[in-house]
């Protein structure tokens, strides 16, 4: 074993946990409707790798049987490795972050168009309008029907 001074290593452990709460805290905001701070100093690989899947699921939005199998393959990933990247980087489950992108592109389709609940639960993937209000109010704590 090589020497290392113990105080430094317990420095440098403490500095990475800050960063990945920092990371989860800025990505995981964003997912769950919470206005993230642009100027943040966040890793620009993980952003946009963040913003592809974002892509991807506003693509596929209408499709109500998107996986986390047709996200990883997309991505040429398998399974267990975009569980491990999207879980670090946001702290949700993938299935949790496509959930909270098609709640985030709800709230936004609701304030912006004259589509009613049920059409704006069916246009973002949700087979059931009462499974979609329950979700929405568990995000934004609100009604869907309560946005203007």
């Amino acid at each position: 074993m090589k020497p290392f001074d113990k105080k430094e290593l317990l420095i440098r452990l403490d500095k990475l946990i800050e960063l990945r709460i920092l990371l989860q805290s800025h990505y995981g905001g964003q997912i769950r409707g919470i206005s993230a701070n642009q100027d943040d100093k966040v890793a620009s690989v993980e952003h946009v790798f963040l913003q592809k899947i974002r892509d991807f699921v506003i693509r596929k939005m209408n499709n109500s049987d998107i996986s986390v199998d047709d996200v990883a393959q997309n991505f040429e990933l398998n399974k267990t490795q975009l569980y491990r990247k999207i879980k670090a980087l946001t702290g949700l489950s993938p299935t949790l972050f496509i959930r909270g992108v098609r709640i985030q592109h709800a709230m936004e389709l609701l304030k912006s168009s004259k589509m009613n609940v049920s059409e704006v639960a069916y246009e973002t993937g949700f087979s059931d309008p009462s499974y979609f209000s329950r979700v929405f109010k568990e995000t934004y704590g609100i009604s869907p029907s309560d946005v203007s």
